[in-house]
């Protein structure tokens, strides 16, 4: 049989939520069937440029989509024509993707597949211009979840693809906990943790914020910051005059981020949008207590988190997080107590989701 070539487009491939999703998706695809080509814009991380070497992925580099769009476009477009792939299946977040798709149906490709990972976008107003023309480039529609898809595809239907990853990997470990906590020199405190790219859409400069004022009420509470992004240098100058920073530990990016879980006692989101962060679903799987942004999907609570507003005040926050109950005992059992709510992301079985839908949407389009 001969292999469905599949094109994968993603703006960037560093370390974000979006480049997690499709490594993982790649990690469990069946390489009999497909022949998968990833496009990205720089910067590119070293970790998915190995594992793209050592699993037979192809990766195409792309010029940066955020300081040279044309020349990004250029390419991207060169490499549809060479590749005349069977299926383009382009990540983001907007309608603005319209022009990628745009390129996907110069080049003739049958199956253009949207995949939107968000709830809004930085740019809405070109999102509302080039939106009636996104709908007519795009073939195949597909989400997050539910908030996702239906902000943005409104009277069209949409498959939702979970977020899918090795769920156990993420079971509460004791082991872990000690090592990390020995290792940043946290071994009695309350570690209050976020992970996530350090960005506007995070919203790290509240969290600081919001530190503050449990810090003021706690003595024995750390703020550990995991992760990188484009307002990393911004949110370290913030640290150096936080009247606590001796408390925050800026931890940069990670490779092991489930024993990083392992290591804290409650987990804080104070997004201002998201589509399905996969960060939350990993926390819960640790068993952490989380307090978390009402503009994230309620989609996957596991009934282990505390709501608030970022309208509220930090104080506010800091009074919830603080009622948090601590209970590391109890944290190892939640993945067997919340197996139900959990395996519909398990990347095994997402993964043949997908594949099926690929070889439908090929056989469909001949």
């Amino acid at each position: 049989m001969k292999k469905i070539k599949v094109g994968i487009v993603t703006n960037k491939l560093d370390v974000n939520g979006i480049s997690g999703v499709i490594i993982n998706y790649c990690k469990y695809i069946n390489l009999d069937k497909f022949n998968i080509t990833i496009m990205a814009g720089i910067p590119i991380s070293e970790q998915y440029k190995e594992f793209a070497k050592n699993n037979k992925i192809n990766i195409k580099i792309l010029a940066s989509y955020e300081k040279k769009r044309i020349k990004y476009l250029y390419q991207l477009f060169k490499a549809f024509k060479q590749e005349k792939f069977d299926i383009v299946h382009i990540h983001g977040n907007s309608a603005n993707c319209a022009i990628e798709l745009f390129l996907a149906f110069l080049t003739k490709v049958k199956v253009r597949i949207m995949h939107i990972h968000n709830t809004r976008n930085n740019h809405p107003i070109l999102h509302k211009i080039i939106y009636p023309f996104f709908n007519l480039v795009c073939t195949d529609r597909f989400a997050c979840g539910e908030k996702a898809g239906s902000w943005i595809y409104g009277k069209y239907d949409f498959t939702i693809i979970p977020n899918g990853f090795d769920t156990k990997k993420f079971i509460f470990d004791n082991e872990s906990r000690i090592r990390v906590r020995k290792e940043l020199k946290i071994n009695d405190k309350i570690v209050i943790g976020h992970i996530g790219r350090i960005n506007y859409q995070k919203n790290q400069e509240y969290l600081l914020d919001i530190f503050n004022e449990v810090a003021k009420k706690n003595k024995d509470t750390i703020l550990l910051l995991v992760g990188t992004g484009p307002d990393y240098e911004k949110i370290k100058d913030l640290i150096s005059i936080h009247p606590y920073k001796d408390r925050i530990i800026l931890y940069g990016e990670s490779n092991d981020t489930a024993s990083i879980y392992s290591a804290m006692d409650i987990f804080v989101l104070p997004s201002r949008f998201e589509g399905l962060p996969i960060v939350l679903l990993e926390a819960q799987i640790s068993g952490l207590p989380c307090v978390v942004s009402d503009k994230v999907t309620k989609e996957l609570d596991f009934g282990n988190i505390k709501w608030c507003s970022i309208e509220d005040s930090p104080q506010e926050w800091a009074k919830v997080i603080l009622n948090q109950k601590i209970n590391t005992n109890e944290r190892i059992k939640v993945y067997d107590e919340k197996i139900n709510i959990i395996k519909k992301y398990q990347i095994e079985d997402n993964v043949k989701e997908l594949e099926n839908i690929y070889l439908n949407l090929v056989q469909k389009n001949k």
